[in-house]
């Protein structure tokens, strides 16, 4: 998550309140869902895949970070009704944005030992802004140390499981010595091929570090108000979350898209999609400040008829002195 705004989308009060208007007035950006707004269940649905979404963990060596996420792993395995994957969804470190080589090591260390000694799941892995180590020209700058990390060959990928697809977007672009939302050319084209690609009875995920669409950016200061416009920074919401709601919409079997970046929690159903912005594993960077989510995580359910059930799970951290 920024500490400052770092780029705006201008979105007008009138503007605000047509998305609002999008299922049943302004209910669905404030989490209430219309009736229409989402497909009822199936009778007889059957799940298919229970896995956790894990965000902005920032493991470090400070603030008994390590412990904290230990401890997260070892809830998520605990479930009588086991959970089978795990997603984390960026900002799995804390900072490898502006470090030096020797710290965004020690980073990297501590990420892979604890999921080796404490994770017997399978995990997939979304990038967020702090993963990255800068735009500079040097071997291991901007996203190629995060793959390596995560052992990917690409900072966006697609997978299938539960008769599910998952889409994981790379969510960060550069801008200056800062970052922005948003997907390249080149993203934007594969995304769209991927779309096309995936049989309409197919049910989808799509996984990003910074929500497309959001209210949280909304329960911030960082936005520069004028008599007719609220100016949302894109380092908090997705610059082009309108055309991907427009091209998620098209193809009909988009049905959940999950992201965090916030540390804080929110669900928007409009036009039969889910967004739903976890809450931070970290809480407040493992400062414990009661105005963030509780340290948490995502758990989420999914079913052979298009249908998920979402609960945000707290792991019950104690802050360190």
């Amino acid at each position: 998550m920024p500490a400052e705004p770092l780029h705006a989308k201008t979105f007008s009060r009138r503007q605000c309140l047509q998305l609002g208007a999008l299922g049943a007035a302004a209910a669905p950006l404030l989490g209430w869902q219309a009736d229409s707004a989402l497909a009822a269940p199936a009778a007889n649905r059957q799940r298919t895949l229970r896995f956790a979404h894990l965000t902005d963990i920032h493991v470090q060596p400070e603030r008994g970070a390590a412990e904290g996420l230990a401890q997260c792993l070892r809830h998520v395995q605990s479930h009588e009704d086991p959970v089978e994957l795990i997603v984390t969804g960026g900002d799995s470190v804390m900072d490898a944005f502006d470090v030096d080589h020797a710290r965004s090591k020690q980073l990297a260390e501590l990420w892979r030992g604890i999921l080796k000694q404490d994770c017997s799941l399978p995990a997939q892995h979304c990038l967020g802004n702090h993963d990255g180590r800068g735009w500079d020209d040097s071997e291991f700058a901007g996203k190629a140390w995060a793959l390596e990390m995560f052992g990917l060959a690409k900072p966006y990928h697609s997978f299938d499981q539960g008769g599910w697809r998952f889409i994981v977007l790379d969510s960060v672009r550069p801008l200056e010595d800062r970052y922005t939302s948003g997907l390249d050319a080149e993203q934007r084209t594969w995304l769209e091929a991927e779309l096309e690609q995936t049989p309409q009875a197919t049910p989808i995920v799509v996984v990003s570090h910074i929500p497309i669409i959001s209210v949280t950016p909304f329960s911030f200061d960082h936005n520069a108000v004028t008599e007719d416009y609220q100016r949302v920074p894109g380092g908090l919401m997705h610059l082009d979350g309108t055309s991907l709601h427009e091209l998620f919409k098209q193809h009909g079997n988009v049905k959940l898209c999950l992201s965090g970046h916030m540390h804080l929690n929110d669900r928007c159903d409009v036009d039969g999609i889910s967004y739903i912005c976890d809450g931070a594993v970290c809480g407040d960077w493992w400062n414990g400040d009661p105005r963030r989510s509780d340290e948490g995580y995502g758990l989420i359910d999914l079913y052979n008829d298009g249908t998920f059930d979402h609960a945000y799970t707290p792991f019950n951290w104690q802050v360190r002195a």
